[in-house]
């Protein structure tokens, strides 16, 4: 039969899960630098919204996401990365229902300002 990649995370989390405060609560838990992958968090039946695709090269794709478990409509930013091919697949695959992401959270400082931004590395 046909043989299907392993991919492996570091846990299951809700996306709401992670705040400012316990991104920086946790970074002293994980291994970081040369030779270590950041970690690797995967939820299944995120929705999207909003999918846009950025810049003029086309290679990455900011979207909005709501976690399944999350009934407030509360919605965190995630971005995708990719050849324009690529990312155009994906922000079309916004509108066919929830996805599986594996995705990084990182702490992004926009004008003096930082928010959490889910990276999105995988997604079916």
């Amino acid at each position: 039969g046909d043989m299907k990649p392993v991919v492996r995370f570091d846990a299951e989390m809700p996306l709401t899960y992670m705040t400012k405060k316990r991104y920086e609560d946790t970074q002293c838990l994980w291994p970081t630098g040369n030779g270590n992958p950041k970690a690797l968090f995967a939820r299944r039946g995120v929705k999207l919204y909003n999918a846009r695709i950025l810049g003029k090269r086309k290679i990455a794709c900011r979207i909005d996401m709501e976690d399944p478990a999350d009934r407030s409509g509360r919605m965190v930013q995630g971005i995708y990365f990719g050849q324009p091919e690529d990312v155009q697949a994906f922000c079309g695959r916004a509108s066919e229902g929830p996805v599986t992401i594996l995705y990084e959270v990182q702490l992004n400082e926009f004008r003096g300002i930082e928010n959490l931004q889910f990276l999105i590395r995988s997604y079916r």
